[in-house]
């Protein structure tokens, strides 16, 4: 009797330590760590006198800390942030440098869709646009999975890596800029000093930010493999959080009652957008009276 407990109880404990490992997620990567240096980094201006131009980017940071935002994701939330870091950037200009490099396979369409929104990005900052396509440089290792990818840097040294797979502004933003503050003396800002209110996470959500989720999901520019990882990284969190499920459900039935779902994403987004309604919106009674 006691040899068959020990066996249960071992294959109990090798069934958490299993589960254990399933749960851990692996941290992605992308661009060169901190620590390494910066490789070369031209990108073509967008706008006015700099439109269609060469831009040596690491150059112009010569002397300064340097913030390199690659925009592999154009999304309403990614926006926030680079306005966010922008307004940081220009209120210290005498000591820190921004340059922003989107990413795409389509320049003519990027600089369209840039054009278009120019009046929510950020102003009188470097916008470029890189040659090398949606992967960006191959000598900067970035990756596509990625919304944000934000390299700070120091004398051709990386000094911080901030990989963003979803964005949250209030925090992705600090999450930058704190470091830098402290680098150059400051003290870190506050939400207000950089033009940016402070939101709450909708109430019961556990501090979900469901729209930050859904953001990568309808990005238009993304690819049917990168909603659909969008999408699972989505639902591993609405497995196991009822009301930020509820709160999605809730997103996507207005979307649809609208009657604007072909507006928001590609047809994969869209497939998901009425997945959820149904499948975390209140259920209807199969035995509705007649």
């Amino acid at each position: 009797m006691a040899r068959i407990s020990f066996i249960l109880i071992l294959g109990f404990a090798s069934t958490l330590i299993a589960q254990e490992k399933d749960s851990v997620v692996e941290k992605e990567f992308s661009g060169p760590q901190v620590g390494e240096s910066l490789p070369a980094l031209v990108a073509t201006g967008v706008f006015d006198d700099l439109a269609g131009k060469p831009q040596n980017l690491i150059k112009q940071g010569d002397g300064k800390t340097a913030i390199i935002i690659f925009v592999h994701q154009f999304t309403r939330p990614s926006i926030q942030v680079l306005r966010g870091l922008s307004t940081y950037a220009k209120n210290n200009a005498e000591k820190v440098h921004e340059s922003i490099v989107f990413l795409t396979d389509d320049i003519p369409e990027m600089e369209a869709t840039l054009t278009r929104a120019r009046r929510a990005l950020p102003q009188k900052t470097m916008i470029t646009i890189s040659p090398d396509g949606v992967e960006g440089p191959g000598s900067y290792g970035l990756n596509r999975k990625m919304t944000l990818t934000v390299l700070v840097a120091k004398d051709g040294k990386v000094t911080g890596n901030h990989a963003f797979v979803s964005t949250t502004a209030q925090t992705d933003v600090l999450e930058v800029v704190n470091p830098i503050a402290k680098s150059i003396g400051q003290r870190p800002p506050t939400l207000a000093q950089l033009g940016m209110v402070q939101t709450r996470p909708a109430p019961n959500t556990g501090g979900v930010n469901v729209r930050a989720l859904l953001g990568p999901v309808i990005n238009k520019m993304a690819t049917e493999e990168m909603v659909n990882e969008a999408a699972k990284r989505a639902e591993a969190i609405f497995a196991k959080n009822k009301a930020a499920a509820t709160q999605i459900a809730g997103i996507a039935q207005r979307i649809i009652d609208s009657g604007r779902l072909e507006s928001y994403g590609t047809k994969r987004a869209q497939y998901y957008l009425k997945k959820w309604a149904e499948q975390f919106g209140p259920k209807k009674d199969k035995e509705e009276s007649k």
